[in-house]
């Protein structure tokens, strides 16, 4: 039992402390799977469990509106973003020949 607990903890040392980017472990869900895993887990026993008892005996809500609204976020989140993936890599400092990975802690390569 020994044996395989040193395995698994060398394998969790591995994965996420010796390939994990330094400069991003204070980042929120970041540092361990664990919360991450946590709401993956809420979110399966809400749809699975939770949500379809306590929706029995009721009428489906009227999102109507709320799904537009929501819509239309992710359509101005989608054209930011992808406004940022031009600017932080082609049309600024890319070059189409290879480059070294930029460990730095400069804003464009943490950008």
């Amino acid at each position: 039992m020994e044996l395989s607990n040193t395995t698994s903890s060398s394998m969790w040392d591995y994965l996420f402390v010796d390939l994990a980017d330094p400069r991003t472990n204070d980042w929120f869900l970041i540092k361990s799977p664990t919360p991450g895993l946590t709401i993956m887990a809420s979110y399966l026993f809400f749809v699975l469990s939770w949500g379809p008892r306590y929706m029995k005996h009721r009428k489906p809500f009227e999102l109507t509106n709320i799904l537009i609204l929501y819509n239309f976020l992710q359509v101005v989140f989608s054209v930011y973003i992808f406004c940022e993936g031009l600017d932080a890599g082609w049309l600024t400092k890319y070059s189409w020949t290879c480059e070294p990975v930029d460990v730095s802690t400069s804003p464009e390569a943490l950008r």
